[in-house]
């Protein structure tokens, strides 16, 4: 009886034995996949403050300044063209501006039309405008259009500083990479990266440049003095209009009168040629006096 009591309490001892093993080696699995899982979780989150610190980053970076484009289209009228480009050159000049482009056409009666390209910087526009009106021509019209660009130009250089740091965690790859198809994915990637940061820095450049000189496109119109007004113009067309359909009446008239000739000529033909003949007859009866 002792022998089998003795029995049983090893056999008990054993197997709590086991089960405390067991029961040590699913924690310390437990444990090791609870660490992988903090380390990921450590990581995403070390990621999303990166994030979050280029955010801040590029909100701080941006400028305070509203960004603003101006272009404008204005169309003048003067006498004389020669006067009104030098002035108008003087006044780009007093405003640190430049021509851009210029196009003249020259009329038979000698006047000259020209389309002028011109850039001035914005902070010197408004200025630049009032200052066309004692210029020696008459503005006929005057379009001016503006465009905030802070917001585009604040995601562009977010997306540049993106794009950074992006370059930057791929040439870390690069030196620790040791295969040579691992240096060729990343050099592909990184060849990829860097022609995206060359069109952002060129759309960035792009508003900059737009938005400190504005873009003012005239056209400029000679009239001589004592230019033929439009009224004038009216009646020596309506005069012309007049001619034209009296020359046509009279070509319609000819023209029935020729047809009915020739429609009516076995008839009138007859006609005539017995008229001749008794006409001839009665003349030759007529005796002459002495």
């Amino acid at each position: 009886m002792k022998k089998n009591l003795l029995f049983l309490s090893m056999l008990l001892l054993l197997i709590l034995i086991a089960c405390s093993n067991n029961e040590s080696s699913s924690s310390n699995s437990t444990s090791s996949s609870g660490e992988e899982a903090d380390t990921a979780s450590l990581e995403t989150t070390e990621e999303q403050r990166v994030a979050k610190g280029q955010s801040s980053s590029n909100t701080s970076d941006a400028p305070h300044d509203r960004m603003i484009t101006y272009e404008g289209h204005i169309r003048i009228e003067t006498d004389d063209y020669k006067a009104y480009e030098k002035d108008l050159d003087t006044l780009m000049k007093d405003h640190e501006g430049y021509r851009t482009n210029l196009s003249t056409q020259t009329t038979d009666e000698g006047r000259t039309s020209a389309t002028v390209g011109i850039r001035i910087p914005s902070e010197q526009f408004q200025s630049f405008l009032q200052g066309l009106n004692p210029l020696p021509g008459d503005i006929l019209s005057q379009e001016i259009n503006s465009e905030d660009v802070t917001k585009s130009y604040t995601d562009l250089q977010s997306r540049y500083k993106a794009k950074e740091t992006h370059e930057q965690r791929l040439l870390t790859l690069m030196e620790g990479a040791n295969q040579t198809e691992d240096l060729l994915n990343i050099s592909k990637d990184l060849s990829q990266v860097q022609s995206e940061m060359e069109t952002i820095q060129g759309e960035i450049n792009y508003l900059q440049n737009k938005s400190k000189l504005a873009t003012l496109t005239f056209t400029i119109t000679e009239m001589r003095p004592g230019k033929v007004s439009r009224q004038d113009l009216d009646t020596w067309e309506r005069t012309v209009r007049l001619f034209t359909t009296t020359i046509n009446g009279i070509m319609s008239l000819f023209s029935w009168i020729a047809v009915t000739v020739m429609g009516l000529s076995p008839i009138l033909l007859p006609l005539v040629l017995i008229s001749f003949l008794w006409w001839m007859r009665r003349r030759r009866k007529v005796v002459p006096k002495d």
